[in-house]
């Protein structure tokens, strides 16, 4: 059989025939299946209402494709390279289209069904597409989807989309009409960038409005002062422009995209509203002379790099209304390298802590730790977190190489002992899910395991906890794959240590991961495990490495 199908899901194909007929009963066609076979024709039939991610990536030969009407999804780059399709029909029936699914496909025309609300990221990137016609439905159309059609000349936007990502039609070069919908909220940095018909909006005016939104100022220089009534300035709308020295926006603004200002090099001052409740990630990146920026009492956050690399900006006052404060915000500002304390903290919260060393104790007024605020901290081998602190920010101890202990909520966690490729993850996203997860012993919470494991092993480590290791060997399997995959020999030689981690059942398995991951060492101990340990008096190399 040239076909491998499991419960409806075609697996495998080892088949060589340039024409394929998927047959009968299958229902889902999964990942890889097809990925870079030599194919020109495939049959897909009734009853398929699935096509996994990169089913047919790379299929270069692939010109035609029959599929169902029963089809509701089409997985991530599901087509993509399949340089020879020059037609497809997508069937009525079709709800969902992954991204990068007909990246550099052939065809020039498509129809995409009515009842598909998005089209994903990079979906037709550097395809042959002359006209596409949308749904009725479509919501959404994501970063990049439609980057660089050069042949596109035609897009028809129906009422009822609501918003266009950065970069979805950039390098449009044929795009020449362009209508866009009253319902449309949200217009994406360089959107259009590079299509004449942006170009042509560019010449026209200094400044490109749309529907009270400053979606691009690239043409402006000097002193520039936005009109009234504009109520938004759009994500990157300033960016790199080096010619602007200053900015006054008018009170009608009230949000200001993220990297709005990113990269004027030469921008000195801006005012920022008074209702603007956020000052959104990169707004003002790398404005290297900016100087003066005044802060509003109602702005409650503080996005990651707002004001990073800022070098000239030495003093501004942070309102209390401010509870969030996002990675490095202040980095490479005047103001931050002017502090002297070891912990620099803003409104209960920590922003950051870097030269930290030894055994650190976060004072209890602390409610917030930011992300990366302990980055690169490789001198500090304990922490103490009071149980004040209610939040702790992505990456928070990433780098932090020399911690070995962490202390909270009267519980010492031992945190060398996590495998290499998992000890930055811990501390980043899943740090609080995890501390949660062992002090309450609930371990069905959901966090990847290169995080769950270490720390419940952890914690039967430092403890003997039953419940932490019936869960260890309940998940014997899931376990060793992970440690093995990391290469991580210590924790082998630990795990090999307790009784019903590594037994007659699974041990050959455990051997044959190592096989495939190359990791000699660990094999040479599963090897003298199995002969030692669990009673395997002639025991020889199995699988070669």
């Amino acid at each position: 059989m040239d076909f491998e199908i499991k419960n409806g899901v075609l697996k495998k194909y080892t088949g060589g025939d340039y024409t394929v007929i998927i047959p009968e009963g299958v229902t889902e066609i999964g990942k890889n299946v097809f990925m870079n076979f030599g194919i020109e024709k495939v049959v897909i039939p009734h009853g398929v209402t699935h096509i996994g991610e990169d089913a047919f990536a790379m299929c270069h030969y692939l010109r035609e494709i029959v599929l169902p009407d029963t089809l509701v999804s089409i997985g991530d780059g599901a087509f993509a390279f399949c340089q020879s399709l020059q037609e497809i029909k997508l069937p009525d029936s079709l709800r969902e289209i992954g991204s990068k699914t007909f990246g550099m496909c052939k065809f020039h025309s498509v129809t995409i069904p009515e009842g598909v609300t998005e089209i994903g990221y990079e979906t037709f990137t550097n395809s042959d597409l002359v006209s596409i016609t949308l749904p009725a439905t479509l919501k959404c159309i994501r970063r990049a989807a439609f980057y660089n059609c050069s042949h596109l000349t035609e897009v028809h936007f129906s009422e009822g989309l609501t918003e266009i990502e950065r970069s979805a039609f950039s390098g449009c070069s044929a795009l020449q009409d362009v209508t866009l919908p009253e319902s449309l909220k949200c217009f994406g940095w360089r959107a259009f960038s590079g299509t004449p018909w942006f170009q042509q909006l560019q010449a026209q005016q200094e400044m490109v409005i749309f529907k009270g939104i400053l979606i691009d100022a690239e043409q402006c220089e000097g002193d520039v002062t936005v009109p009234d009534g504009v109520t938004a300035i759009g994500d990157c709308a300033f960016a790199l422009n080096r010619g602007i020295t200053s900015v006054k926006l008018p009170e009608s603004v009230t949000a200001i995209g993220e990297g709005a200002f990113e990269d004027c090099t030469n921008l000195t001052g801006v005012n920022i509203p008074s209702a603007v409740t956020r000052i959104e990630k990169q707004t003002f990146y790398r404005c290297e002379k900016l100087e003066h920026v005044n802060i509003p009492a109602g702005v409650t956050a503080i996005g990651e790099f707002a004001f990073s690399d800022c070098k000239k900006l030495d003093s501004f006052i942070i309102p209390e209304s401010v509870t969030e404060i996002g990675r490095s915000a202040f980095y490479g500002t005047a103001w931050l390298e002017q502090q002297q304390t070891p912990m620099i903290i803003v409104n209960h919260i920590l922003i950051r802590a870097s030269s930290c060393k030894g055994e650190v104790q976060i004072p209890d007024t602390v409610t917030r730790i930011a992300p990366a605020a302990f980055y690169g901290c490789k001198e500090m081998t304990a922490i103490s977190i009071p149980e004040s602190v209610v939040s702790i920010g992505d990456h928070a101890f990433s780098s932090c190489d020399g911690l070995q202990r962490l202390h909270w909520k009267g519980r010492c966690l031992a945190v060398h002992w996590l495998d290499k490729d998992a000890s930055r993850k811990p501390f980043s996203n899943a740090l609080s899910d995890a501390l949660h997860m062992v002090e309450r012993k609930d371990f069905s919470v959901k966090l990847d395991h290169g995080v769950k494991f270490p720390f419940i092993a952890g914690m039967y480590r430092e403890t003997g906890d039953e419940e932490a290791l019936a869960y260890l060997k309940k998940q014997a399997a899931a376990l060793m794959k992970q440690t093995i995959t990391n290469g991580d020999a210590d924790s082998i030689c630990y795990f090999l240590s307790i009784p019903g981690i590594v037994t007659k059942r699974n041990v050959d398995k455990c051997l044959e991961i190592a096989v495939q991951q190359k990791q000699h060492e660990i094999y040479a101990l599963l090897m003298r495990h199995k002969a030692e340990k669990l009673g395997f008096k002639d025991v020889t190399d199995q699988f070669k490495l």
